[in-house]
């Protein structure tokens, strides 16, 4: 694991650690409190360094641009206090793909 997540249930940490897809927890600041194995592999986070209260550009100063249009969206709905699923679908990650697999 890439945090020590104290505020998360123990049942959601249990859920995501073995996930095969990225998933995260962010707070208001959006500063991570938890991230999974599958995250960290994404962005290239190496094991053993830790997230929780960091935000992307203090984790990973160089794609943190990449999710600046996220954090934005993500702005905007803290002020509005709605809920919201997010999914992002794009090309993007380690390895180039050809076919989009589902």
């Amino acid at each position: 694991m890439h945090s020590n997540p104290k505020k998360i249930c123990p049942q959601i940490i249990y859920y995501l650690n073995p996930h095969p897809h990225p998933q995260h927890i962010r707070d208001k600041a959006s500063r991570y409190l938890y991230m999974n194995h599958a995250m960290a592999k994404l962005l290239n986070v190496p094991t053993g360094v830790p997230v929780e209260g960091q935000g992307l550009s203090e984790i990973k100063p160089d794609i943190s641009e990449l999710f600046e249009g996220i954090k934005k969206q993500e702005e905007r709905v803290i002020q509005k206090e709605t809920a919201v699923s997010l999914l992002i679908t794009g090309h993007f990650g380690k390895k180039p793909s050809s076919t989009l697999h589902c």
